[in-house]
């Protein structure tokens, strides 16, 4: 509205106009928040160590109370997505004026809110009521953080276990803790997911091996704990490449993924690999020791399975020092990815046919299930795309020099 034209002046080149608008003034920056203590930073991660032990003992709470499995199903999607948004989350550096770890178990725990509500109403009884007083104070905690963070509010290691109580029914639950060890509830609830999705069996057997299928007899052992030095790449590849064909066969049968999907989903594992880790489970360290390939954000081995998403999920020390170990797991997740939120959701339709399955597989295993379109999404970051199309490249390249790639991958980080 203050907007006007000042003086004007004509010269050779063209016209000169000056434009006057009034501004306001810039307030005076206040200082910036002074990292945190040494005591704050312990205090913070038992925090958000507690936010996510409660997501889980919520998630296998709420979960045994239904039998209807696309409620279940959504529990656990819900934790697994949550746990991709965490490792983002504390990524970021810690300070008193960017809690992105609370704005994520708020976030979280209003995903939860719906899923429980309904479970709720199946209940009977007070029951049911004390589930909608859960309710009420995570809304309560949520609507109190929309207020702003003038508010100072802080979710207190105190807070959650009270949290805890209300759910378990005033009593403390004993598993409200975090640890590395795995999970035999989340394992099954995980496992229940992939078997119920699964095609009929068939007596079919599709086979996609880089090498000669001789290397499937290979010793697993042979693999482990072995960085291969520059001439030893072409011994290592195709061992590594029945390792990964071996473990394609064995979650397809074991799940019985429907023959039509069987060669996309080989082709997607090696790519994934090769993507993930240039087809290392290993690396020597500034020691001169060999140690598991373990990335800032905690992905770990062959596969790249994060430790914090996949904690309680499958074996840690496993994941770390057992290549086939860390084959399967992360084969297994590719499956569920490429069932759940790939095929069922009609990515095969979008313009790119079948290979899109692929592409959309990645992109859920990559940033968590949330993002499975993100591939052909316009608004997607541009690291995102580039991660996407890196990944597309290596995957169609497996019908073609795929040896020599990743020789030249292997090669180059060695």
């Amino acid at each position: 509205d203050s907007l006007k034209l000042g003086s004007l002046k004509v010269s050779n080149s063209g016209l000169d106009a000056t434009i006057r608008f009034a501004v306001d003034r810039v307030a005076v920056a206040e200082p910036s928040e002074e990292p945190l203590s040494a005591q704050e930073l312990e205090q913070w991660q038992t925090r958000w160590q507690m936010m996510d032990a409660l997501m889980v003992f919520a998630v296998k709470h709420y979960a045994a109370a239904t039998q209807l499995e696309d409620l279940r199903s959504a529990l656990l999607d819900i934790l697994i997505d949550s746990r991709y948004q965490l490792v983002e989350a504390l990524e970021q550096p810690a300070d008193r004026s960017n809690d992105v770890v609370r704005v994520w178990f708020l976030d979280s725990w209003q995903k939860l809110t719906p899923v429980v509500r309904e479970i709720a109403l199946q209940q009977e009884g007070k029951e049911s009521l004390a589930w909608i007083s859960v309710l009420a104070a995570t809304d309560a905690l949520y609507a109190m953080d929309q207020l702003g963070p003038q508010l100072g509010l802080d979710i207190s290691t105190d807070g959650l276990r009270r949290l805890a109580r209300m759910i378990n029914n005033g009593v403390e639950p004993l598993e409200l803790r975090y640890d590395d060890a795995v999970d035999p509830e989340l394992q099954e609830l995980f496992h229940q997911q992939i078997e119920l999705r699964a095609a009929p069996p068939s007596a079919w057997n599709i086979s996609f091996s880089l090498f000669p299928l001789a290397y499937a007899d290979s010793s697993e052992e042979r693999l482990n704990n072995w960085v291969p030095a520059p001439d030893e790449i072409d011994a290592y590849l195709p061992l590594v490449s029945a390792l990964l064909d071996k473990s394609a066969q064995y979650v397809t049968r074991k799940y019985n993924l429907e023959n039509g999907y069987r060669q996309l989903f080989q082709k997607l594992v090696l790519a994934t690999a090769w993507q993930e880790s240039c087809w290392r489970q290993y690396i020597v360290n500034e020691d001169g020791n060999i140690a598991p390939l373990v990335s800032s954000s905690g992905d770990v081995g062959l596969m790249q399975m994060n430790e914090r998403v996949w904690r309680g999920f499958y074996d840690l020390q496993k994941l770390r020092w057992d290549i086939g170990y860390n084959s399967n797991a992360g084969t297994e997740v590719l499956l569920d990815y490429l069932v759940k939120y790939a095929i069922k959701r009609g990515e095969q339709r979008q313009p790119g046919g079948i290979d899109n399955l692929a592409r959309a597989t990645y992109s859920a295993y990559n940033g968590g299930p949330s993002k499975a379109s993100r591939y052909r999404r316009a608004d997607a970051s541009s690291y995102s795309k580039k991660v996407d199309a890196a990944f597309w490249k290596k995957y169609q390249r497996i019908n073609q020099d795929h040896q020599n790639g990743i020789a030249r991958c292997l090669g180059a980080v060695s």
